[in-house]
């Protein structure tokens, strides 16, 4: 069950003919109940109920406006968002490790505030340099929670394993109840571009830029050396490319190159430190800093119209991902990469439309997409490899001549291939199972539309 609401309000103010103010808030809230059972089977291996709810509101104000005849163009403003409702709640029975306990209401309030500003400035009349400059604050607090189904706290254990008959229930769980941890940091964010127009219809660019993902605190720990803070994940960026528009307009050609590198990059941990030393293992859904990576690639994208009804498109793309350092308290080792980072990806499609005498127009549409393998797991392995795949589309478009009318007939996966969008590997971790989520087989759908004059 998901229950939803949110509102939003925007504040649009023309100072003057050179000068803007705009104001956006947003409130959202909602309470997320589902149950699982994972592994799918008549064994109670891994079956959860878990209730979320979370509230949280957003404030952004903007002051936009033009400078110096038209030179500069600014921006600066203040960004705040506040989660102050925010709670997980689950009934987890984790057979494979002996465990079923009460997890929560676990407390997890945060906060975010950024002041930032944009500026264009146009040195001639082809040469433009962009700023930006942006100054974050975030704070985040954890409070957990554990208990014994029946509401009594897990008392600690006599010996090691937890799972001995000999142990009280849930012992591993011990000291784990209203215990907190908080994360705050600050950041300051830049990026420095600068763009050319050797014609009008030819643009050469290049930039250099930071950001960041917040680091925070274990969201889920399953005992009590398990609750840890992890570092921000940062990313140094250079990109150099070209926009272009030729043939009078029929084709469009843009390219670039890009080099980023990430420093302490976060990915979730299967395995991670036990109650007891020096066991490493799970139960574990940890996320840490596991290393450091440099990533570079390429990407090309064309548009043509070489008639007026007939009409193509491509775009390919390349990534090089190397790690430069692996955290040796992690499993993630040099060669492997991130979760989903294909290594090749392109796309194409092609067009052509009819005119009827009406004025009416019909078109057929045929595209298709590549992505290379990828691993859905931080530790690469072949239980969580998602090998390469193509799809296929097609579609038949109608519009009347006055456009009130509209139809489209539309095939996705063609060849109906067999594919997944998601997997949970735990095959060699904890509970010796891999789940993963199918794709759509093949479908089709007919749309119709009816557009009103008002």
């Amino acid at each position: 069950e998901l229950d939803q609401e949110g509102v939003s309000v925007q504040l649009d103010w023309d100072i003057s003919d050179d000068l803007a103010f705009k104001w956006i808030m947003a409130d959202r809230q909602y309470k997320d109940l589902w149950t699982q059972d994972t592994d799918g089977s008549p064994l109670n291996q891994q079956m959860l109920t878990q209730t979320l709810r979370h509230s949280h509101r957003t404030q952004e104000f903007r002051l936009t406006g033009i400078a110096f005849s038209e030179r500069l163009d600014y921006t600066i403003g203040y960004f705040d968002v506040e989660q102050d409702v925010a709670t997980h709640e689950a009934n987890v029975n984790l057979y494979y490790a002996q465990l079923n306990f009460i997890h929560g209401p676990d407390q997890t309030p945060s906060d975010s505030q950024a002041l930032f500003a944009h500026a264009t400035i146009r040195l001639t009349d082809a040469l433009n340099l962009s700023l930006g400059l942006r100054s974050t604050n975030d704070d985040k607090s954890y409070t957990s929670f554990r208990r014994n189904p029946d509401g009594t706290l897990p008392h600690p254990c006599a010996s090691p394993p937890p799972g001995l008959l000999s142990n009280p229930p849930n012992c591993a769980l011990a000291g784990l109840f209203a215990v907190s941890d908080s994360f705050s940091s600050s950041r300051t964010d830049h990026r420095v571009a600068l763009d050319y127009h050797l014609t009008d219809d030819i643009m050469l660019y290049g930039q250099v830029a930071t950001g960041y993902k917040v680091g925070g605190i274990n969201p889920r720990p399953f005992f009590l050396v398990q609750i840890e803070t992890f570092a921000e994940e940062e990313l140094d960026s250079v990109e150099f490319g070209f926009k272009t528009m030729l043939a009078n307009g029929r084709v469009r050609l843009n390219g670039a190159v890009f080099a980023n590198d990430y420093t302490n990059i976060q990915l979730q941990q299967d395995e991670c430190e036990l109650p007891f030393p020096p066991f490493f293992g799970g139960p574990c859904l940890q996320p840490g800093n596991v290393g450091d990576a440099d990533s570079n690639g390429w990407e090309i994208e064309l548009e043509a119209h070489p008639t007026d009804r007939l009409s193509f498109d491509f775009s390919l793309s390349s990534l090089d991902f190397d790690y430069t350092r692996t955290d040796p308290s992690t499993a993630v080792v040099a060669g492997m990469v991130t979760p989903w980072t294909p290594e090749t990806t392109w796309s194409a499609g092609i067009q052509y439309d009819w005119t009827f005498n009406d004025g009416g127009t019909l078109g057929i549409r045929f595209d298709a997409n590549f992505q290379d393998d990828v691993y859905g797991d931080a530790i690469n392995a072949a239980t969580n490899l998602i090998e390469g795949y193509t799809l296929a589309n097609a579609r038949l478009m109608w519009h009347s001549s006055d456009d009130d009318w509209e139809a489209a007939l539309e095939i996705t996966n063609l060849t109906d291939e067999i594919y997944y969008v998601n997997i949970f590997d735990q095959f060699l971790g904890t509970s010796g199972m891999t789940g993963a989520g199918i794709a759509p087989p093949r479908m089709w759908a007919l749309h119709l539309t009816r557009n009103f004059d008002f």
